[in-house]
């Protein structure tokens, strides 16, 4: 994570942000991402939601790692958002 991070220039809380967001996206369930990130719903309502559509959830989760390259990659399963490249939130 610290290499991704570092990578991609992006800020400790920056990670966290984007996987609760896309998680509600994608399942569309504050519940369930707050249990996701050890959080009541307040707190992820309060300081982390913003909300994106459901295609770039999806897409955020088909991120994978490829091993091989030592880099991320969207796996064969993934669709692409029709409003362009996912951004971190």
């Amino acid at each position: 994570m610290k290499q991704a991070r570092k990578h991609f220039q992006l800020s400790h809380d920056e990670t966290r942000h984007s996987f609760i967001s896309y998680h509600v996206a994608l399942h569309r369930s504050v519940g369930d991402a707050a249990l996701q990130a050890g959080n009541s719903e307040g707190i992820v309502k309060k300081h982390y939601l913003n909300l994106r559509p459901q295609e770039e959830g999806a897409v955020f989760f088909s991120i994978v790692a490829d091993i091989l390259a030592r880099r991320a990659i969207l796996s064969a399963y993934a669709t692409q958002p029709a409003s362009g490249a996912l951004r971190a939130v």
